[in-house]
This record gives C-alpha cells, sequence and structure tokens, in this order.
C-alpha cells in the first residue's frame, strides 16, 4: 500500500512537471507563455465608441487581465454603467477572429457586442493559472514522496 502511495505522488509531480514543460514550450513556439515579456504593470487600452447609443467601451488589459468597461455619454460626460471583469474567463462567446485576435461576443442588455481582443494578452492570464496549476502539482507530488511515511494518518483519509 506504501508504494502505490508513493506512486501515486510520483504522477502527481510529474503531470506537474510535464504542465509547466508544456506551458514554456508553447510560448517558445509563438503562443504566450508566462515566461513571456508582458508584465504586470503593462496595460494596453482598447475603446470603441458607439454613436447611436452613446455608448463607449474601453477594454483594459492588464497583466493578462482583460477587463471591460460600459460607459455613457450623458451632459458630455462619462458614466460609468458596468464592469466586467477578466473577460477571459466570463466571455459569452471566444472565437478565433482573425489570426492573433480573439472575437469576445458579450450579450448587452441591447444586444450582442462584438470586442476583438488581441489574442496575445487575452490568452497570458490563462497560461499564469496553468503556470500556478503545474507549480501546485509539483509540490504536492515532491511533498508526498519525500513524506509520504510520516503523511501516512492523512493519505489514508484519501486512500482508504
Amino acid at each position: 500500500m506504501r508504494a502505490l502511495k508513493k506512486a501515486v505522488f510520483e504522477i502527481i509531480a510529474v503531470i506537474g512537471i510535464s504542465l509547466l514543460i508544456a506551458s514554456v514550450l508553447r510560448g517558445k513556439s509563438g503562443g504566450p507563455s508566462f515566461v513571456s515579456s508582458i508584465s504586470r504593470n503593462s496595460v494596453h487600452k482598447y475603446v470603441f465608441f458607439s454613436p447611436a447609443r452613446n455608448i463607449v467601451i474601453s477594454i483594459s488589459v492588464k497583466g493578462g487581465a482583460v477587463n471591460v468597461y460600459v460607459y455613457s455619454i450623458e451632459n458630455n460626460k462619462l458614466l460609468l454603467i458596468k464592469c466586467f471583469r477578466n473577460v477571459t474567463r466570463l466571455y459569452t462567446e471566444l472565437n478565433n477572429a482573425k489570426r492573433g485576435y480573439y472575437l469576445i461576443s458579450i450579450e448587452w442588455c441591447w444586444g450582442r457586442e462584438e470586442l476583438e481582443v488581441n489574442a496575445y494578452l487575452a490568452n497570458c492570464g490563462i497560461e499564469k493559472d496553468l503556470f500556478q496549476i503545474s507549480v501546485a502539482l509539483i509540490i504536492v507530488g515532491f511533498i508526498g514522496v519525500i513524506f509520504h511515511k510520516k503523511l501516512e494518518y492523512l493519505t489514508s483519509l484519501f486512500f482508504s
């Protein structure tokens, strides 16, 4: 039984290492990666104006998080109507619009809006999540391998 528990932790560590290698290699092949040059303080903004509705849509991308701000124009002032944080996780549909860009379709109360967001910036946050998952699996796996005899009580709760 101890050999089985140790093998399970070794498999967890191998999966974590595989995810880590995959996220690095993806960056080397042209896709985004956690080792890419984008910084957490780097801010890119895209602004869309809809004169028919007096609506301004501002997309702010900071460190891989895509935030959408919707403003209304009243008396020559911008009033914030709605803010969507981390659109990469809250999108209705995410399609490849053209090479290097994602088309994010969001259902608003007045209809559907389609916003083009740079795929590199949108994916950067997802890649960071993949990196964090892989590091967590590596840590859990190696701690389990090193201390699997001492953790026998804890593992008996999961593998009984």
